[in-house]
């Protein structure tokens, strides 16, 4: 099975280009304006750091097993 990873990564790019390109309101959270372009990239980033989290952790179980 071919891995996946470059499949997700290709649509958190897709997802963070869209982000990009679509959403320029601002939103008040608190007493600060963010930027809901911002904050929808900081959760996709968030997504990403995840993924490749669990994907190093695969590869290193994997590579554990097999030498076992």
């Amino acid at each position: 099975m071919p891995s996946r990873l470059p499949v997700a990564l290709g649509l958190y790019a897709v997802i963070a280009i869209l982000a990009w390109f679509t959403l320029d309101a601002r939103i008040n959270i608190g007493a600060r304006e963010i930027s809901l372009r911002e904050l929808t990239l900081a959760i996709v980033g968030l997504f990403v750091v995840r993924t490749l989290l669990f994907w190093y952790r695969e590869k290193h179980e994997t590579a554990q097993d097999s030498s076992e």
